[in-house]
């Protein structure tokens, strides 16, 4: 994967303090090294528009840069780094070191701030005002939620995507287009039919079967109360996923899985996918843009997330219900019981998981398409009960920010795709920064 590029512009104009403003950059470089290492940083500060220019051209180009006004300086500056960088910029403002009657101001750093998110507005490009010092929370704060919603970018455009099968019948909101996905977001496709994959486990041998089987079991003890020809069938299909995979160096994944699984292996993949999802984001029913999702949520939080259906709205609760067949990697259940392996809730063949997912602060989101085939993301967020399992299957009950009948009044009204997306902590704003850097369109919901 490649990495994202960020830069850091200290502009500055030396007929003001440049004393100050020294000071200001060596505790601005300071910052960024603890809360952003990734970010390039000049030696001194950019003082004219060629200097500047010359070293966008050395570093660049860049997936977003911090613009830091040290001192007051025209609008130009803005200008000739817009003309030069098709990314998002970080304007930064930096507070006056002393203020007196009838002495000179010294950097004037907020009107040049100021200076630059007026061109950057009147150009229509994408940028974040922030105003503070080096060290300050909302300062520190901005840069590292840009940087960590960079670095997921990146792993979005860089993405491997392995699909299996095509849609279940009638799942339209799960058919993606491969050319959209990929010319406008970045993710390549790599696709296997179903059948290829059953062919596949001819060849699997016992032993290697046993193997596969056993490294699953390890995680979810309860594998082991199915009945042995189902273990293999099982650790047969894991083996030729896990090698379809490994080929492909894939870093998401997403398949079909009835009626194939239930009429020609005698299996559910549900608890298969979920397991999948302990190592990669994983989505089920083939759909692409709930993968890319649970990718997103999983790549800002640094776990495992989840993707399931709105199915029941308690309104004296003022909750939702999430909930899947079987589906959800074994993190993500509730601690205080154990994981079951149950029958598929229709067709009633295993391995499903059966848990609750365990409580804590939620995000929910949904890559879905908006007008003139146009990407749009859904960003919510709330907070997940320890409730019990709420039907056959795996299931979280989620107090919604801004209220649960609002969440699904918006929901169907603006007429989103309902796999939706469940990752754990608070990410909205790096969602939504997220959104910006791709280029997509973020309907916010709390």
């Amino acid at each position: 994967m490649q990495d994202y590029r960020a830069g850091f512009l200290p502009l500055a104009r030396v007929n003001f303090d440049m004393e100050a403003a020294a000071a200001c950059l060596a505790e601005s470089k300071a910052m960024l090294n603890r809360v952003a290492p990734e970010i390039i940083c000049p030696d001194k500060h950019l003082t004219g528009y060629d200097e500047m220019i010359a070293w966008i051209g050395a570093n660049g180009p860049f997936d977003f840069v911090v613009a830091q006004a040290s001192t007051f300086m025209d609008p130009r500056f803005g200008l000739e780094y817009l003309r030069l960088l098709d990314c998002p910029t970080v304007i930064w403002g930096v507070r006056e070191p002393s203020i007196a009657a009838g002495t000179r101001i010294r950097l004037n750093s907020l009107t040049g701030a100021i200076a630059l998110t007026q061109i950057s507005r009147q150009l229509g490009r994408d940028f974040e005002f922030v105003y503070g010092n080096p060290g300050e929370e909302a300062v520190e704060t901005a840069v590292a939620r840009w940087a960590k919603a960079a670095a997921a970018a990146a792993r979005i455009r860089d993405m491997r995507l392995g699909v299996i099968g095509s849609i279940p019948p009638g799942y339209f909101f799960s058919l993606e287009e491969e050319v959209q996905l990929r010319s406008r977001l970045g993710p390549q496709v790599f696709p296997i039919e179903m059948y290829k994959l059953f062919h596949r486990m001819e060849s699997v041998g016992e032993a290697a079967r046993r193997a596969e089987f056993e490294k699953a079991a390890a995680k979810v003890p309860a594998l082991r109360e199915m009945p042995g020809d189902k273990q293999l069938v099982m650790g047969g299909f894991c083996k030729v996923v896990r090698d379809f995979i490994d080929q492909n160096r894939l870093t998401a994944l997403c398949g079909r899985c009835w009626p194939d699984s239930f009429e020609r292996l005698g299996i559910a993949f549900c608890g298969i996918y979920g397991l999948f999802g302990a190592e990669l984001p994983v989505g089920c029913e083939a759909d692409m843009g709930g993968t890319v999702s649970i990718a997103m949520l999983s790549w800002l939080s640094g776990g495992p997330a989840y993707l399931a259906d709105p199915v029941s709205l308690d309104e004296k609760a003022d909750a939702m219900t999430f909930w899947h067949c079987g589906y959800g990697a074994p993190a993500l259940a509730n601690p205080r019981e154990p994981i079951k392996v149950v029958g598929h809730p229709n067709r009633k063949l295993p391995p499903s998981f059966e848990f609750s997912l365990k409580p804590g602060r939620v995000t929910i989101c949904r890559l879905g398409k908006g007008a003139a085939g146009r990407y749009r993301l859904l960003v919510a967020a709330g907070d997940c009960r320890d409730a019990p399992v709420q039907f056959s299957g795996t299931s979280a009950v989620v107090t919604m920010d801004g209220g649960a009948k609002r969440f699904l009044d918006r929901l169907a009204n603006q007429g989103w795709e309902y796999h939706i997306a469940l990752g754990y902590g608070d990410l909205r704003e790096e969602l939504a920064t997220l959104g910006r850097l791709l280029g997509v369109e973020v309907v916010r919901v709390w």
